[in-house]
């Protein structure tokens, strides 16, 4: 193996020396200004060449806009070419345009040797000037991969991963373009893709995506709401298509609920916990009530709500015995205006095993009151009353609570 070292104690001096140490150190590129513009002039400014020399013009110059092909747009390169010679006096700088060939889909031209590049400048066809003009300033920022003359990238060492990171001054954004590990063999050409990652002033481009997208999610649904509460329902007849999905709660004035009507039957339930029943042959536990011997009538109350109709009724009910229970659910109604005590009707009677140690929930249909005991739903109203009725065969049978199946079509005040 060869060791080459640079600028050793008493080490030759050369601008050779001088110029290579910073090869393979400092990227080459554009480090100060040469801005081109759109007819040709180009700003003074400073740049490295490839060769590690320092190329600083100090006024304004200007370089030669080829003419425009009249069918087919194309992409000229403004580049500065410079190769090191050992020579007296030392070969000046030239700033010239690299033509490229029209196109309706134009690409870029290849890179003379020894070039350093300013500007890509797109020329209409037809046109006197340059339109477009991607200022590519200062250099690039790469990892473990080797610019090529046609502005392609070769990786060094596949087994590691590779990185560009790229400032465009023209829009003030850096994207940042990765090539994981292993994903290319040894001197393989790069194929970035897109940046996995573009910043600017405003912060990151991909998280301004993902704000941009509730932004417009937030506007489209107040402009959804607004068009629901501009766009006033016709009471009379309107009609909404397709469906209407309520976020929020739906509050109707007192005034206005006699005006809504369901076209269709409305289902809801209550609960009843098993501290509303009432029995003097039952046992209150505080939690649930505790059967007796022999078939005392465990009462409970159920919610009266007018204008609505009790469709059926689940009652959970535990054994605590040693072996099965047969328990008995019925109904019982009166009239208030009479007496609750007489003239009740009892209807309804059901039967059920609770096989020991289990709790069982039975759904129990709702009946007519008056014979043959048809089944249908029990209609409240304002003058009459209706209580579940539970019966045990024998002791250990517990009433642990029921759950009251309503509908209704229609509010009614």
């Amino acid at each position: 193996m060869t060791q080459k070292r640079i600028h050793d104690y008493r080490g030759p001096r050369s601008s050779e020396n001088l110029n290579g140490h910073l090869v393979g150190v400092v990227t080459s590129g554009v480090y100060q200004g040469f801005h081109v513009a759109a007819d040709g002039s180009v700003s003074p400014g400073m740049l490295i060449t490839p060769e590690g020399i320092r190329i600083e013009e100090t006024e304004p110059l200007s370089v030669i806009q080829p003419e425009a092909d009249p069918i087919n747009p194309r992409i000229d390169l403004v580049v500065c070419i410079h190769e090191y010679e050992k020579t007296v006096p030392a070969p000046a700088a030239q700033f010239v345009t690299v033509q490229g060939v029209p196109d309706p889909d134009p690409q870029p031209p290849d890179l003379p040797d020894h070039t350093v590049l300013l500007a890509a400048c797109r020329m209409e066809a037809g046109a006197d000037e340059w339109t477009d003009i991607q200022q590519l300033g200062y250099p690039v920022r790469v990892y473990n991969t080797i610019p090529q003359p046609d502005h392609t990238w070769k990786i060094i060492l596949g087994a590691r991963g590779a990185m560009m990171e790229l400032f465009d001054p023209n829009t003030g954004t850096v994207a940042t373009f990765i090539a994981a590990p292993g994903t290319y063999e040894d001197g393989d050409t790069i194929t970035w893709g897109a940046p996995i990652l573009e910043y600017n002033a405003d912060g990151i481009l991909q998280v301004q995506g993902v704000q941009e997208n509730l932004d417009q999610e937030i506007t489209d649904r107040q402009a959804a709401d607004t068009s629901l509460d501009n766009a006033k329902l016709d009471k009379a007849g309107g009609t909404i298509a397709g469906d209407l999905v309520l976020e929020g709660k739906l509050t109707l004035d007192a005034d206005d609920v006699a005006d809504i009507a369901f076209d269709d039957w409305v289902g809801f339930t209550r609960w009843v916990q098993p501290c509303q029943g009432n029995s003097a042959g039952w046992d209150n536990l505080g939690y649930a009530w505790k059967s007796a011997d022999g078939l005392a009538t465990l009462y409970v109350p159920i919610h009266a709500i007018v204008g609505a109709e009790l469709v059926s009724i689940d009652v959970g009910v535990t054994s605590a015995a040693t072996g099965s229970l047969a328990v008995y659910f019925g109904f019982t109604t009166a009239d208030y205006a009479a007496s609750i005590v007489t003239g009740r009707v009892e209807f309804g009677d059901v039967m059920i095993e609770v096989p020991a140690g289990e709790t069982v929930v039975t759904s129990v249909p709702l009946l007519d009151p008056e014979e043959p005991h048809d089944p249908r739903p029990f209609v409240f109203d304002s003058s009459r009353t209706l209580w579940l009725r539970i019966k045990a065969q024998d002791a250990h049978i517990l009433f642990t609570g029921a759950k009251l199946n309503y509908r209704r079509k229609r509010v009614v005040v």
